[in-house]
Order: structure tokens, then sequence, then C-alpha cells
């Protein structure tokens, strides 16, 4: 498990586990009509204290290839509706806290350069044969598109 690639199930995990959970796993059927469209990038953005820890948490353990979260989500209101797993384990999840990167004492150009190292080391990491070695991110790993 890397640190922002593929977080795992953990604290989806801890959070079911807690008295105050609110079940919200729902949002994945709406996660999955997106996938495979020109839709399908998300960006969880709410103003503070309004949940992105545990929609993120929700969506990590979902997706992640490296977590086996089948039974987890069994238990939820997700798992009421046909084909709630078809996506389940199907992808690389990089999860990003912004904060993290940007902060007043670092300017946006130098907390993205980063955020952008750091989140190569963790693909060079998994996928060590792809050769990951430029500093740009986006290139390394999806190659110019243009």
């Amino acid at each position: 498990m890397g640190i922002y690639l593929n977080h795992g199930k953990a604290a989806f995990e801890k959070a079911v586990n807690s008295e105050i959970y609110v079940d919200k796993t729902e949002m994945i059927l709406y996660l999955n009509s997106l996938v495979n469209t020109e839709q399908n990038d998300v960006c969880v953005s709410r103003p503070r204290p309004f949940g992105k820890t545990m929609a993120t948490s929700v969506v990590s353990a979902y997706y992640d290839r490296s977590a086996d979260s089948k039974e987890l989500f069994t238990e939820r209101k997700l798992a009421e509706h046909a084909g709630w797993d078809r996506f389940l384990g199907g992808f690389d999840v990089i999860r990003l806290d912004m904060t993290e990167f940007i902060k007043e004492d670092r300017s946006v150009a130098e907390g993205l350069k980063k955020l952008s190292s750091r989140v190569l080391a963790d693909l060079d990491e998994a996928y060590p044969e792809s050769g990951g070695d430029s500093d740009d991110l986006v290139y390394s790993y999806v190659g110019d598109t243009a």
C-alpha cells in the first residue's frame, strides 16, 4: 500500500466501526455511472467539515485494487442495489489531501512539484517496469496525448 496510491480500506473500516458512522456508500452508484465516460475524473471538494475525508475513504476502499473490501461493503446500503460490485477493487486510486502540498509558506508551483514527486514515487514503486523517471507525472505515465 502506498502513501498516495491505493490507500486501502483501513480508514473506511475504522469509520464503519464508529458509533457516529452514517452510511453514504450509495454515492458509489453515481461514481460508477461515470466510469468509462468523459466525466470519469472526480474531485471530492466540500467546505470544512462536511465529509471529504469520509467520502474519500469510501471511494478508496471501494475502487482500490489492493483492498479486499467486498465483505465490508456487503453490509452497507450500496449492496442493496443490483450490480453494486461491478467496479469493486477495479482501479488504482490516488488519494490526495491538497492541504499537505499547498501551504502559506510555499508557492503553488512548489506544492505541485512536491505533489508530483511524491505521487510519482508511489507509482514507480507499484509499477517499476514503467520507467517513470521524468519529473512530469502526467507525461511519465500517460504520455503526450496531444
